[in-house]
Formats: structure tokens, sequence, C-alpha cells
């Protein structure tokens, strides 16, 4: 180093040249790809020091490259718009920038120099950040350089650069490498085996090896640049000499004009796939090649490009490959040779950091946030440094988990993998896979709070806008965790929720009826192209917030998109879409206005001229109130459900969830609980009883008779009047199932056999997450079996179950759900148990039709105001005209009232399990009403309202609401023969369904809730006759 005035350094050049600009200067890594904008220069890493900094007319320095190996493709696209630096200078070697550059001199002959200092002058060049600065291939000054630089000599011919010594110094050649080096297989084999050459130079390699298969993740669209160079090579008759798979694309290909891209950007980007399939290349388009039927072998020696494969490859899987820059992997596909250095020796695959994860052993609510966002913090933790870590043998991660860290991990870091001991299949051991040297970090969960801040760029409760996901490509375990939490359920109508997937595994969830449930969601679902590629329109213009569970998106998304983001688990994102907002934003729930009332019970959609089924009783809110929405209520965590009209229900397509009646199907079968055989009789005998303290009083299972099951079959004959409502006669069966439970889970299974063809299917049983039940059976894994055995005449199975039920790993239990166009309900009679009241909170005697009563609405408003739920009781006022004061006494409401009075309390065991037998009927004839096709209700007090909770339950009515009750009346009035117009059935059909419920609740008038039901029904009858 020379004096003050004039300081000079010696570096190594791997790209010759001379420049000379102010210096732009930082010490951290920069990805270009989603860092830099190839069209300004302008760095859009938000997370970086030098965002919003040009790289134009600037020598940049910084320590390397990191993230995306598609960096080398905005290299050349900046090189060939005029917007790349004068020149780069690296403290360490780096192959994705620089190759960038080889590109452009080898093919487009535009270069700039390239070279690396070493660590200790490179952190002196930092300190001249903002002054101007001279290179000369390998030397900086601070002062003009007297230049022995001479440009490199070119092929007269092609114009290409001829190889220098340097080159092909200490690089041993086989036959096969010298023919292509003379070009005896084409010219495109010709510059790509230069490129490698190249390449194996920068790297220090001394040999080239044959690899199995490559990945290329060149045909990512990131300019004019990236399309010329592809079809170059093409053009000069370039074909793949190992198999090849393609990775994601920048547009859906099958659909990108349907989607309204701007079809400039959709052909180019479309022509850039089909110009690597012309060379070969297989049309995978998938950023997840791990996904493949081709998926490397452990031990096999592959060129992947595309970080998160690299990452999963190298890491997961036990293959061996570079980190490779895009453009260098189809280089190495038209030759079948690679530089044989980097991971693919064994001496490169070794850790040099250690990281401890230490604490999560005590945190019971992890849920799949956790591993990408420590991927991303053990990235920025080992920077270019391979780190194995310690700490998460138990944690149980699946492979899904491992992608999540993986691709959150070469998101920030420029290291080809990583280990975890005990998990990754070459840690077997702590000494198996470290260095000599190691440097150890402590990290706790705690310490991942900064790496979490940062990916929420979002303000807290900024409305959402667009929910992301699948970055990297959802996998078909994930497709059906995401269809099995939107299940039953709607996104709101302000968000959009976009998840993107390879081609195969989308045929496959096809297959297994996920997609059909994510687009009841209101899902959309993409192939071949990925968040990093997608823009406007798929983002809506309007959009200003998104919402993501990968950490890559996250990170990449702010500079990508101009949006701000929030980052959690992939349930809070299916929350947030249904919710509009992360965080439950203040909102009310404001009852449709009559006109609107009027509008969703015509069959045309609007305010009918003509008088409609119930148009009296519709303006009556002593026999239709309001719905209830009290705290915590389902309209009051999601108040903005607009409810399904007649016109909506009547317009489903018969393949969505509305079963249309044939006289060939209008049979209900009810399924009894599967026998227990003796060999599980110990273990799951007391499934059925809850766990409480103290002698609560023990109840027999609720299906433990024939009668009990006849009464229900009874009540659905009289609700679903005309349908034949039977008892399935075969038996479902409960097997032993010879699987281990994983470490530290208590989730076991047990086998279910279906009849007829004995097939047994594994059902997934835990204790529930409240303690309440002994053990749970998960609704998922026993619907999987029911479908297997839906008789042909079937319109609808219901299955009963004495045990608890869940869903997803997160939920306290479920009482039931229907999969409507399946044809297929489960309903649970545990939490119905009425030793389970006092726990659940119910109040017995402000149930259906007590429910209504105004102090008790004001009293439950009044006490979640003093617990600190200002908002809650905001929402519940607004609603609270579905309550009563003082009702007119000849009221349908009010006679119910009265009935539900005469009932003494609940004593007998008798008494309890009819109690039992009432809440039990509503709800099946609840899910019931979904294989109709019925949405939840939000129009009036009905029995097809949504509910979050037992308690909830117990408080909506059992009688169907003017609109759902006009559907159900359509659909089953031909059932009844005769003359007379569709409408005319309706009207029949309705005071006929009354009437044999008013009968059968007469039976049972010993139940409060039937009690209060025929006193209703019969009112209601009375109007019906009187013309109201």
């Amino acid at each position: 180093m020379g004096s003050l005035q004039e300081t000079t350094w010696t570096g190594t050049a791997y790209v010759q040249g001379r420049a000379s600009a102010k210096l732009l200067a930082s010490n951290l890594e920069l990805s270009f790809w989603g860092g830099v904008d190839p069209q300004t220069s302008e760095v859009i890493d938000r997370h970086h020091t030098l965002s919003g900094k040009h790289l134009q007319n600037t020598i940049l320095a910084i320590p390397g490259g990191r993230g995306s190996c598609t960096g080398s493709g905005i290299m050349l696209e900046l090189l060939l718009n005029g917007k790349a630096p004068e020149a780069i200078i690296f403290e360490r070697r780096e192959d994705i920038l620089t190759l960038g550059v080889m590109i452009a001199e080898e093919v487009f002959q535009q270069s700039i120099p390239v070279l690396v200092l070493k660590k200790e002058d490179f952190r002196q060049l930092l300190k001249l950040d903002g002054q101007i600065i001279y290179v000369d291939d390998g030397h900086i000054s601070t002062a003009p350089i007297l230049s022995k630089h001479t440009d490199s000599a070119r092929d007269p011919e092609s114009g290409l650069i001829l190889e220098t010594a340097p080159a092909l110094e200490g690089i041993k050649l086989s036959t096969l490498d010298q023919e292509l080096f003379r070009g005896d297989y084409g010219e495109a084999s010709r510059v790509a085996f230069r490129i490698v050459l190249r390449m194996a130079h920068l790297l220090g390699a001394t040999r080239l090896m044959d690899i199995t298969q490559v990945h290329v993740d060149g045909c990512v669209y990131t300019g004019p640049a990236t399309l010329a160079l592809a079809e170059r090579l093409r053009d000069w008759g370039g074909k793949v000499r190992v198999p090849t798979t393609l990775n994601s694309i920048s547009v859906d290909q099958k659909r990108w004009r349907a989607l309204g891209v701007d079809t400039a950007f959709g052909e180019a980007a479309d022509a850039l796939g089909k110009a690597y399939v012309d060379m070969g290349a297989k049309p995978t388009y998938t950023c997840a090649p791990y996904q493949l039927e081709s998926a490397p072998k452990l031990g096999e020696q592959v060129a992947w490009a595309e970080s998160n494969a690299v990452v999963y490859a190298n890491s997961v899987l036990g293959a061996r490959t570079m980190k490779y820059p895009d453009f260098l992997d189809i280089s190495i596909a038209l030759t079948g040779r690679a530089p044989k250095g980097g991971p693919h020796i064994y001496a490169n695959r070794l850790a040099s950091v250690r990281v401890n994860v230490s604490g999560i052993e005590n945190i019971t609510d992890l849920d799949d946030s956790f591993p990408p966002l420590l991927g991303y913090y053990v990235g920025t933790l080992s920077t270019s440094r391979i780190p194995v870590l310690t700490g998460l043998e138990s944690y149980g991660l699946s492979t899904d988990d491992l992608k999540a860290f993986g691709a959150a991990f070469a998101t920030v870091s420029s290291a080809p993998m990583f280990h975890i001991v005990g998990v990754t299949p070459e840690a077997t051991t702590l000494e198996a896979v470290v260095a000599s040297e190691l440097t150890t970090f402590e990290v706790k969960p705690s310490d991942l709070v900064k790496s979490w801040d940062k990916l929420n760029s979002a303000p807290i409760n900024q409305p959402l806008d667009l929910v992301s996901l699948g970055n990297p490509h959802f996998s078909l375990p994930e497709m059906r965790k995401l269809a099995e939490l939107c299940q039953g359920r709607r996104k709101a109508a302000n968000v959009a929720v976009v998840v993107t997937c390879g081609r195969s595994i989308y045929k496959l969830a096809e297959q297994a009826g996920y997609i059909s449930k994510l687009k009841e969601f209101g899902v959309q679902v993409l192939t071949d192209t990925c968040w990093c590629m997608i823009t406007e329109p798929i983002i809506p213009r309007t959009a200003k917030t998104i919402m993501t569970n990968s950490s890559k998106y996250a990170h990449y998304g702010p500079g990508l998109t101009g949006r701000v983001m929030y980052f959690g688990s992939l349930a809070a994102c299916v929350e947030a879409a249904c919710q509009g907002s992360p965080a439950a934003q203040d909102a009310g729930f404001t009852r449709p206005p009559m006109n609107k009332l009027l509008a969703a019970v015509s069959q045309s959609g609007k305010r009918p001229r003509e008088p409609v089924l119930h148009q009296d009783a519709m303006k009556n809110p002593w026999t239709f109130p309001g719905p209830l929405v009290l705290p915590d209520d389902e309209l009051a965590v999601e108040p903005d459900d607009d409810g399904q009209t007649f016109k909506e229900w009547f317009d489903m397509p018969s393949e969505d969830e509305r079963n249309q009646v044939t006289t060939e199907t209008k049979t209900i079968y009810v399924i009894l609980p599967p026998t227990i055989p003796q060999d599980l009789e110990e273990m799951m005998k007391d499934w059925h009883k809850p766990v409480l303290p103290g002698s609560a009083q023990d109840l027999d299972k609720w299906t433990s008779s024939s009668p009990r099951v006849n009464d229900l079959i009874g009540y659905l004959r009289a609700f679903y009047h005309g349908m034949n409502v039977v008892q399935y006669q075969e038996t479902f069966t409960w097997r032993p199932w010879n699987e281990k439970p994983k470490a530290r889970s208590k989730t076991i299974k047990v086998g279910l056999e279906t009849p007829g063809e004995l097939d047994v299917w594994d059902v997934r049983c835990r204790p529930s997450l409240d303690g309440r039940a002994r053990m749970q059976v998960n609704l998922d894994d026993v619907a999987d079996a029911l479908l297997q055995r839906i008789p042909n005449d079937a319109f609808a199975v219901i299955m009963l179950t004495d045990y608890d039920l869940y869903e997803d790993e997160d939920d306290d239990f479920t009482v039931g759900r229907a999969w409507g166009g399946s044809r297929v309900c489960i309903v649970s009679s545990f939490r119905y148990n009425p030793a389970l009241d006092g726990p659940a909170g119910i109040d017995r005697m402000h149930m259906w039709p007590n429910s209504h009563c105004k102090t008790f609405v004001d009293n439950e408003c009044k006490a979640a105001a003093e617990e600190e739920q200002p908002r809650v009781a905001k929402r519940v006022k607004k609603s609270s005209s579905a309550a009563y004061g003082k009702l007119p006494s000849d009221s349908a409401l009010s006679l119910a009232v009265q009935a539900t009075k005469r009932v003494p309390k609940l004593t007998t065991r008798d008494e309890l399990a009819s109690y039992w037998f009432a809440r039990l009927a509503i709800t099946v004839s609840h899910e019931l009403g979904h294989c109709f096709g019925f949405a939840h209700c939000p129009y009036y007090a009905c029995v097809m309202q949504g509910v979050n909770s037992v308690r909830q339950d117990g408080q909506v009515p059992p009688y169907l609401c003017p609109v759902c009750s006009a559907k159900l009346a359509w659909e089953l009035g031909p059932l009844l023969g005769g003359s007379g117009s569709r409408a005319e059935k309706q009207e029949v059909w309705v005071g006929e369904q009354i009437s044999s419920l008013k009968e059968f609740c007469g039976r049972w008038r010993h139940v409060a809730q039937f009690a209060g039901f025929e006193a209703w029904l019969g009112k209601r009858l009375d109007d019906i006759k009187e013309g109201r």
C-alpha cells in the first residue's frame, strides 16, 4: 500500500479490463436477483445497506454475492443495457456475478473488470467509499494507473474471445474435453465448454468431471439478454448431453394470457422456456426439482442451479452440486462436464460454523414459521460458511420444514449447504461433518425476534390485500394442509390468495381433491412460475400489503414488488385471508336490510315484484330474529359474511357443493360408530369418556343403543321431509395399526376397516390439547375411509362417532364437518356430553330460544367490555336487535320461551341423555345442510348459522330461516309428487315439513329444545294457514 495521497493494491483479475469511477462500497453481500433492478441499476433489496443506490457509473465493492443463482442473469442484463457498474471488486472468489460478466464477454463482446482483493486490503478499500478509484486488470489505485492492459484476442470469424493461457493452466482435459474444446460437437457446445473452463479456472479446479443431471435456472426471464443467449445457443445447434430439468419460468405457460399478463412480456418469457425445451430440457418448470421422480440420490454428482434447490440437494438429499450460476447450468448441460471442485468434493462439504439451538424443548406453541425463521437467522450468521446445527434432533423436522429452512438460509447466505445433526443424511454425528476449525454460535428462540421484525415490514394492522404461498413450490403435503385449513371457510372478498406449485404436484393434488377444496375457499393455483417472478396483474395493482409463509419471499418481496410484507405460519396466512388482516381489525356485523333479505330468497337475485315464500314472516322479528352476535361468536370474528342467496345457491354447478336430489339418489344413510375388536378394547374402551376433575355423572355412549339412533333417524326424516333416511347396515371396524409414533410425539395411529372391501385406513389419534379427551381421532383420516364406501343410491352419508375429533394439529377439537360435494358428514357426540357443559361455559338456561333474551345479551356484552374487549362489545351492540326485551305473548319466539320454562330441570340419566340427543340432532341437521349446498347463513338466526364453539351452537335455533328453507323446499318439493308448479310444491313442502317436525317434537316435549321447537313450529304453522 502506498502513501495517503496515492494508495494502490494488487489483486487477482478474473475478468480483465480498465475502469475509473466513484467507489460504491458495502461490507454486506448482495444478491443481484431480487436485489438490483436490471433496468435502472437501483439496489432494491430493502434490507441492504446500499438500498436505493444505483450501480451505474460506479465501481462496486462488496464481499461477494449471495442468494439467488439468477444474479448472473441480472448482471448480463445490466451489461447489455448499459446499466452495469464500471467494475466489481470482491473480497473472495465469487462465481455467480463473475459468470454473468464472462457470458457477456464470450457471447456478446461486452465486459467489465472483475477482481478479488485480499481480505485486509478489501477492508481498507471500504474506507474509500465515495471516492474516485482506478482499476487496471488486477490493480487498484486512488490515482490513474500507467496501463499495461491489452484487449483480449478474438476469433476473426465468430468474434469470440480466444482461450487465454490462464484458463487452461493446470486443468487436465480428457479426450472428450479436447473434442468439445475444438468444437467437434458444434458451436454451442464449444462456447459452453469454454465457459466451463473459465469457471473451473476461477474455482481453482484442476479437473472436470461427469455429472448425471442438470437443473437449469437460466430459464427465468430477466430481460432481452436472457432470451438472446438461449436462442443463440439453440440456433448454434445446442442439445443437452445429460437429463435436464427446468426451473420455474416467469409466467404460467398455460394461463398467462387469461391472467392478463402483458403480451410482450408473456411472449418473451414463454419463448425463453421453449428455447430451452428445444435444446432437449424437460418442461418441468419447478423451483422444487427435489419433488420430481428424477430427484438425485445420496452421493450423486449433479449440476443444479436455483439457490433453494442447490441447498436442498446437498443438505437433505446428500447429492453433490455447486451453487451453479445461471448460464453455467446450461453450459454444463450442453457438455455434460463440470468443474471438479466445491461441494462435489467431500472436504468442501465440511462445516466451519456450529449453531447450537437451545430452548425449543420448553416451547409448546412453535408452528411452521419456526424453520424458515431459523434458516434466515442461521444464513445471516454463516454468510459464506457451511453451518452444522445441533439441538434439533428431537424437533421432528419434516421435509417441508427442511425445504423452508433451506430456502430462507439460501436467501441470505452464499453457502451451498447446511448440516443438521441427527436429521440430514451426512450428519450422523457432529464429528462426521465438521472441519478442524469451528466457530460456535448459541441460538435461542428469542434471538429470532430481530429476523421476525425484519421480515414483517408491513405496519401492524395494515389491511391485507394478497396472501402469497408456494415459494418454493408447494409440495403435496403442503397442498393437503392448506386444503384442510381452508375446509368449510371462505376468504375475505377483498383478499386474493394465490399458491404456486409444479405441474406434477398440481396433478396429484387435483386427483386427491385438494384443488377443488382450495378453489371453494377462493384460492388461485398457478403452475410453472413462482413468486420471485410474479408481478402485476397477478399481484393486484391496487394491492399494498402481502402476507406469506416464505422467509425467502418476505425478504425479496418488498424490492421485487414495491409492497410491504407480513410473514407468518401457513395457518396464520389462512386466518389473515379470512379476516383481511393478520390481526383481526375492528369491524362490526351489520345485518342486511329487508330489501336484500327479500332479494336473497328470490330466484332472480333481485327484490321480487310478487310475494315470495315466507315474505310476511321475514319481516317479523318475533318469528325470525336476526342472528345473535355475542363476543367471540363467528360473526363477531368474521362480520363481513355476505351470505348465500337463493340465486347463488341455485346457480352453483352440481360438481361443486350442491348435490341435487334425484329419484335414484334420495337416501341419507346414518352410519354407526366403528366397532371395537377385542384386541383394541383395553386401549379404546374409555376414549368416549371426558376427562373431568371430581365425580361427574358417567353416561353411556350416546350411540350405545339402537333406539337412540332410531330417534335421530326419525328427526332427520321429519327435518328433510321426503328423503329416505335409514341406518347403514354394514359395519366399520377399528383395527390395530402397526406403526411406531415419532419420537416425542403423542400421536398414534389406529386402523379403520371399511366394510365390503375390507380395506384398512390409518387414522391419527392424539390426546386433546385441552385435556378433555383421552384420545381424539383425526376427522380427515376418518373421512378418507368413509369416502370409499358411499352407496350408489346415497344422497349423503352421516357417520356418528363417540370419540372426540380434531382436524388440524393446532385445533382443540371439532364437533363435525361436512364435505358437501363429496356427500359425506361426520359428527361427534363427545363434546355434547352434558358432563362437559360446565367446562365449556354453557348456560343451559340461556340456550335457544332464551339465548335471545336482551338481559342475557347485555350481560354478555358487559362482561366482554369489562375484560377489556371494547372491539367485540362494539360489534355486539350493532346486532343487538336480535335480542328481545318484552315479547308479544303470542309470538313464535315467546311461545317457545314459555314452553321451555315448563320443562323440569335435568336430573336423571334419561333426561340428560335426551338433552344430549337434542343437541346432537340439531348439529347433524346442520351438517347435512351443507350436502344440499347451503353455506353458513348470516341473514337470520338459523340452524345453518356458522358457529365456532359448542357454547354458541347451543344458542342457535333448530329451524331453517326463510332463505335456507326456500332452498330446501325447492330441492325436496318435487319429491311430494302430484300436480302443480315447482313454486307451489315449495309451499306445500314447507307446510308438511313443519307438521312432521311438530309431530316429532311433540313426542319429545320433556326436552327443553324440542319443547321450544314444538311451540315455535305450532305458531309458524298457524301463521302459514292464515297467510302470514
